[in-house]
């Protein structure tokens, strides 16, 4: 944002008071979009991160199945992995 932003070209009251805000913390448009942004990017890379940690305890999940599908029954398995019995009777096929 290279451009002068001008408060009195907006209307809406909450738009008025994060330009106040950004005034009396001395915060420049552009510093504020920046932070914006590094804000943004460091929530998805959380979102990212816990997404993988979900996907790899899934993982684990269905190895720790695949071991006992020999030994015990869908139930007794799904009971004690956490996962359904849909998807320990598909690891069987």
């Amino acid at each position: 944002m290279d451009e002068k932003v001008e408060i009195k070209n907006y209307k809406r009251k909450i738009i008025k008071k994060i330009f106040d805000l950004i005034q009396k913390d001395k915060t420049t448009p552009t510093e504020y979009a920046k932070m914006k942004d590094e804000f943004s990017a460091e929530l998805l890379k959380q979102k990212k991160f816990e997404e993988g940690k979900e996907e790899g305890k899934k993982e684990e999940k269905i190895e720790i199945a695949k071991n006992l599908l020999d030994i015990l029954d869908n139930k007794t398995i799904a009971i004690k992995t956490g996962l359904t019995i849909m998807e320990v009777e598909e690891l069987r096929d």
